[in-house]
Protein backbone atom coordinates (compact mmCIF):
# COMPACT_ATOMS: atom_id res chain seq x y z
CA UNK A 1 0.00 0.00 0.00
CA UNK A 2 1.25 3.48 -0.86
CA UNK A 3 0.76 6.32 1.59
CA UNK A 4 1.08 9.97 0.61
CA UNK A 5 1.32 12.67 3.29
CA UNK A 6 0.37 16.16 2.10
CA UNK A 7 0.88 19.28 4.23
CA UNK A 8 -1.71 22.07 4.35
CA UNK A 9 -0.27 25.52 5.20
CA UNK A 10 2.24 26.76 2.67
CA UNK A 11 1.83 23.63 0.57
CA UNK A 12 -1.86 23.67 -0.39
CA UNK A 13 -2.79 27.21 0.73
CA UNK A 14 -1.12 30.54 1.42
CA UNK A 15 -1.37 32.54 4.64
CA UNK A 16 -4.70 34.02 3.44
CA UNK A 17 -6.15 30.56 2.68
CA UNK A 18 -5.89 31.02 -1.09
CA UNK A 19 -5.72 27.56 -2.68
CA UNK A 20 -2.63 26.71 -4.68
CA UNK A 21 -3.26 25.85 -8.36
CA UNK A 22 -3.75 22.18 -9.28
CA UNK A 23 -4.94 20.90 -5.90
CA UNK A 24 -7.74 18.93 -7.53
CA UNK A 25 -5.38 17.43 -10.11
CA UNK A 26 -2.90 16.45 -7.37
CA UNK A 27 -5.47 14.56 -5.32
CA UNK A 28 -7.11 12.96 -8.35
CA UNK A 29 -3.78 11.75 -9.70
CA UNK A 30 -2.67 10.32 -6.35
CA UNK A 31 -6.04 8.63 -5.97
CA UNK A 32 -5.83 7.16 -9.48
CA UNK A 33 -2.44 5.67 -8.54
CA UNK A 34 -4.17 3.84 -5.69
CA UNK A 35 -2.49 5.86 -2.94
CA UNK A 36 -3.94 6.48 0.48
CA UNK A 37 -3.76 10.24 0.97
CA UNK A 38 -3.23 11.62 4.45
CA UNK A 39 -3.54 15.37 4.80
CA UNK A 40 -1.67 16.52 7.86
CA UNK A 41 -0.82 19.73 9.64
CA UNK A 42 1.02 21.05 12.66
CA UNK A 43 -2.38 22.55 13.51
CA UNK A 44 -3.79 19.06 14.00
CA UNK A 45 -6.06 16.64 12.19
CA UNK A 46 -9.26 18.66 12.73
CA UNK A 47 -7.52 21.80 11.47
CA UNK A 48 -6.39 19.95 8.33
CA UNK A 49 -9.92 18.64 7.74
CA UNK A 50 -11.43 22.12 8.17
CA UNK A 51 -8.92 23.59 5.72
CA UNK A 52 -9.73 20.91 3.12
CA UNK A 53 -13.43 21.76 3.54
CA UNK A 54 -12.61 25.44 3.08
CA UNK A 55 -10.51 24.68 -0.03
CA UNK A 56 -13.36 22.58 -1.46
CA UNK A 57 -15.83 25.41 -0.86
CA UNK A 58 -13.56 28.01 -2.48
CA UNK A 59 -12.89 25.81 -5.50
CA UNK A 60 -16.61 25.03 -5.83
CA UNK A 61 -17.37 28.76 -5.85
CA UNK A 62 -14.60 29.54 -8.35
CA UNK A 63 -15.31 26.63 -10.70
CA UNK A 64 -19.11 26.86 -10.35
CA UNK A 65 -19.32 23.12 -9.68
CA UNK A 66 -19.25 20.98 -6.58
CA UNK A 67 -15.74 20.09 -5.43
CA UNK A 68 -15.38 17.63 -2.54
CA UNK A 69 -11.71 16.86 -1.90
CA UNK A 70 -12.64 14.94 1.25
CA UNK A 71 -13.84 12.07 -0.96
CA UNK A 72 -10.27 11.58 -2.19
CA UNK A 73 -8.60 11.71 1.22
CA UNK A 74 -8.05 8.62 3.37
CA UNK A 75 -7.40 10.41 6.67
CA UNK A 76 -6.27 13.57 8.45
CA UNK A 77 -3.40 13.66 10.93
CA UNK A 78 -1.47 15.85 13.31
CA UNK A 79 2.20 16.25 12.36
CA UNK A 80 3.17 15.97 16.03
CA UNK A 81 1.54 12.53 16.25
CA UNK A 82 1.67 10.96 12.78
CA UNK A 83 -0.02 7.60 12.28
CA UNK A 84 2.25 4.57 12.56
CA UNK A 85 2.22 2.75 9.26
CA UNK A 86 4.44 -0.31 9.16
CA UNK A 87 6.09 -1.81 6.08
CA UNK A 88 4.55 0.54 3.55
CA UNK A 89 5.79 2.91 0.91
CA UNK A 90 5.50 6.52 2.14
CA UNK A 91 5.87 9.77 0.21
CA UNK A 92 5.69 13.28 1.64
CA UNK A 93 4.77 16.58 -0.04
CA UNK A 94 5.66 19.58 2.10
CA UNK A 95 7.07 23.12 2.11
CA UNK A 96 9.39 22.43 5.06
CA UNK A 97 12.89 21.59 3.83
CA UNK A 98 13.93 20.11 7.20
CA UNK A 99 11.06 17.64 7.16
CA UNK A 100 11.84 16.58 3.60
CA UNK A 101 15.52 16.01 4.44
CA UNK A 102 14.61 14.02 7.56
CA UNK A 103 12.13 11.83 5.68
CA UNK A 104 14.64 11.08 2.95
CA UNK A 105 17.17 9.84 5.52
CA UNK A 106 14.67 7.15 6.46
CA UNK A 107 14.44 5.95 2.86
CA UNK A 108 11.00 7.33 2.12
CA UNK A 109 10.18 9.57 -0.81
CA UNK A 110 9.58 13.28 -0.59
CA UNK A 111 8.99 16.35 -2.69
CA UNK A 112 9.63 19.86 -1.49
CA UNK A 113 7.43 22.68 -2.77
CA UNK A 114 8.22 26.32 -2.05
CA UNK A 115 5.94 28.08 0.41
CA UNK A 116 2.87 29.22 -1.49
CA UNK A 117 2.35 32.99 -1.43
CA UNK A 118 -0.27 33.63 -4.14
CA UNK A 119 -1.73 36.54 -2.25
CA UNK A 120 1.64 38.28 -2.34
CA UNK A 121 1.91 37.94 -6.14
CA UNK A 122 -1.47 37.02 -7.68
CA UNK A 123 -0.09 37.08 -11.24
CA UNK A 124 2.48 34.38 -10.57
CA UNK A 125 0.96 30.95 -11.14
CA UNK A 126 2.81 27.79 -10.29
CA UNK A 127 2.64 24.12 -11.16
CA UNK A 128 4.40 22.76 -8.09
CA UNK A 129 1.55 20.41 -7.19
CA UNK A 130 1.66 18.89 -10.67
CA UNK A 131 5.40 18.39 -10.19
CA UNK A 132 4.73 16.82 -6.80
CA UNK A 133 2.21 14.39 -8.35
CA UNK A 134 4.78 13.43 -10.99
CA UNK A 135 7.46 12.85 -8.35
CA UNK A 136 5.06 10.73 -6.28
CA UNK A 137 4.20 8.66 -9.34
CA UNK A 138 7.89 8.05 -10.07
CA UNK A 139 8.44 7.07 -6.45
CA UNK A 140 5.51 4.67 -6.43
CA UNK A 141 6.84 3.13 -9.64
CA UNK A 142 10.31 2.76 -8.10
CA UNK A 143 12.16 5.64 -9.75
CA UNK A 144 14.01 8.65 -8.31
CA UNK A 145 12.72 7.92 -4.85
CA UNK A 146 14.47 10.62 -2.87
CA UNK A 147 14.99 13.65 -5.09
CA UNK A 148 13.95 17.07 -3.94
CA UNK A 149 13.63 20.20 -6.00
CA UNK A 150 14.84 23.70 -5.35
CA UNK A 151 12.68 26.77 -5.86
CA UNK A 152 13.94 27.15 -9.42
CA UNK A 153 12.94 23.62 -10.33
CA UNK A 154 16.42 22.10 -10.58
CA UNK A 155 17.10 18.80 -8.89
CA UNK A 156 19.29 19.01 -5.84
Amino acid sequence: MNWIFVDVDGTLIDHNDNPRPYIIELFQRLNTMGCNIIVWSAGGAQYAQRKIGMISNRLSHTLKEVVNLDELIYAYADKSAPPVIEDSLKFYIDDMVGLIECVQKTGHGAFWVPFYAESLDPHKKDNWLLRAAEAAEKFVNGQNSTKTFSDNGRQS
